[in-house]
């Protein structure tokens, strides 16, 4: 006779099955476990003709892997221009892991156009993103990433460097004729060594 099986996880219904020939069998996904901590697990065998009912119980502890944050060490960065932000992200086995990474700057997360966070995917391990400086003055800065990914602990590494000036290009400007007693606009575009309009009002 067929005895019917319920599965509780945590006191929830996991799963119903029946046993054929004495064999009990079934998966549990490490995809329904978030935190680092014991599970209750009990197995219902319920009572037929000929068997009375049964219940077994266990524990299942899961363990949260553990992550190793490499960021790339940022140098000679300008104010205007975007910061290469690269990453490894392994396990500690060295294995690459993917998921995505949130990004912040002097401890504030860095919001798109659409103020949502902005975050940078990790595929096969490897953050490979740019991102332009929220101010244009130079001072010390420190990026943030912050990797979350299923069955792996939330993790952080962090890095500084400091953004210097931007030097301004030559302006071009052609030799100019003017009649005496009229007036005349001189106008010339204004850009720095990377090509990137001057986004402040300087002083001249």
């Amino acid at each position: 006779k067929d005895t019917k099986v319920v599965v509780k996880l945590n006191g929830k219904t996991y799963q119903k099955m029946e046993i054929k020939d004495g064999q009990l069998a079934f998966n549990i996904s490490s995809e329904r476990f978030r935190a680092d901590k014991t599970y209750t697990l009990k197995i219902i065998l319920g009572k037929n003709s000929i068997y009375n009912n049964l219940s077994l119980n266990t524990t299942i502890n899961m363990q949260i892997r553990k992550v190793n944050i490499e960021i790339e060490p940022i140098v000679d960065i300008h104010t205007t221009q975007l910061i290469p932000v690269n990453a490894l992200i392994k396990d500690m086995e060295g294995n690459p892991i993917d998921g995505r990474v949130l990004f912040k700057i002097n401890g504030k997360t860095q919001l798109d156009e659409n103020l949502k966070p902005v975050f940078f995917e990790v595929r096969n391990g490897v953050v490979d993103a740019t991102y332009k400086l929220p101010v244009t003055i130079n001072r010390n800065y420190k990026i943030e990433l912050v990797h979350s990914a299923i069955g792996y602990e939330r993790s952080a590494a962090s890095i500084t460097f400091k953004a210097q000036k931007t030097d301004l290009a030559d302006p071009t400007i052609k030799p100019i004729t003017i009649t005496k007693g009229s007036n005349t606009t001189i106008t010339t575009l204004l850009e720095d060594i990377y090509g990137q309009k001057i986004a402040r009002t300087s002083k001249i």
